[in-house]
């Protein structure tokens, strides 16, 4: 719930289950009857239109956001080649009311800069045709699922991840890192949400652009893509931002949060939770 105010959000049932946190997996049960006695006259949380807010936080009463743009987005990008997972991550994901659509993105193993490239093109093109304000924040292939560094913060944007297309990667992805992420959010079984599929034509255009880059010539793209987008950040953001974990460009892996994201938002948390009264130790990233 306090990571939920941070973006202006409230919880249903559902969600406060499935991203509870804590070594130990609890009943739901037992979730109902917590939440119906912190709801009490007096009591840290406030219950709205179906979704708890911690009490003396600004209740969000506006609708929600059309979703249908991003939909149709989806259908369209689900075609473009060599990706192969689509998940949707950010404030938007978690619930708040307006934002930008940050995406989280599986790769084909060794075309991961291809289906990138893709992605700022035609789909940044199209995504604009939708109102939609696109933002590719991180980016691995097949072969680089485990995501990192393992803390809350990588955490959260995992389990609130709302899957937007599955082309057979969010099976692997969950198994590379459920382990770790049940260390903060044991309640979570797996990847889940409502999933957009490609039309016919969007399948042959994705056989035809991934049977053209599968040879020597992709490879040879995909390297220099790679190569390209690595020299302009580093120009771009310099010695002191182009670093990790804010900032990963490696064969496999592309991360961009130009601002620090990470840093403000665990740093917030932490103050959250310090004014709530509740235990900061586990915010320390670990590692297994």
């Amino acid at each position: 719930m306090a990571y939920a105010d941070l973006f202006g959000a409230g919880l249903t049932e559902d969600d406060i289950a499935r991203r509870l946190f804590g070594g130990e997996p609890a009943e739901r049960e037992d979730v109902r009857a917590v939440l119906t006695s912190l709801n009490g006259e007096g009591g840290p949380l406030k219950l709205s239109t179906g979704r708890y807010f911690l009490a003396g936080s600004q209740v969000v009463t506006q609708a929600p956001p059309d979703l249908k743009p991003l939909k149709n987005w989806v259908r369209f990008a689900a075609a473009l080649p060599f990706v192969r997972y689509l998940g949707l991550t950010g404030a938007l994901a978690k619930g708040a009311p307006d934002g930008d659509v940050d995406l989280f993105v599986v790769a084909a193993s060794h075309r991961g800069y291809l289906a990138f490239a893709w992605l700022k093109t035609l789909g940044v093109l199209v995504a604009r045709w939708y109102g939609l304000r696109l933002c590719v924040n991180y980016l691995v292939e097949e072969l680089s699922l485990e995501l990192v560094p393992h803390d809350p913060f990588t955490a959260v944007e995992f389990v609130t991840m709302v899957p937007l297309y599955d082309g057979g990667a969010a099976e692997p992805l969950w198994i590379a890192n459920r382990k770790w992420v049940w260390r903060f959010c044991a309640n979570v079984r797996s990847l889940e949400g409502s999933m957009v599929s490609p039309g016919g034509a969007g399948r042959l255009f994705k056989a035809i652009g991934e049977f053209i880059g599968a040879g020597p010539l992709g490879t040879a793209v995909n390297r220099l893509i790679f190569r390209l987008k690595a020299a302009r950040l580093k120009r771009q953001l310099g010695p002191d931002r182009f670093v990790a974990p804010s900032v990963i460009v490696e064969p496999g892996v592309f991360k961009q949060h130009h601002l620090s994201h990470r840093q403000v938002i665990l740093s917030r948390f932490g103050e959250k939770l310090q004014q709530l009264g509740i235990d900061q130790s586990w915010l320390i990233p670990t590692a297994l």
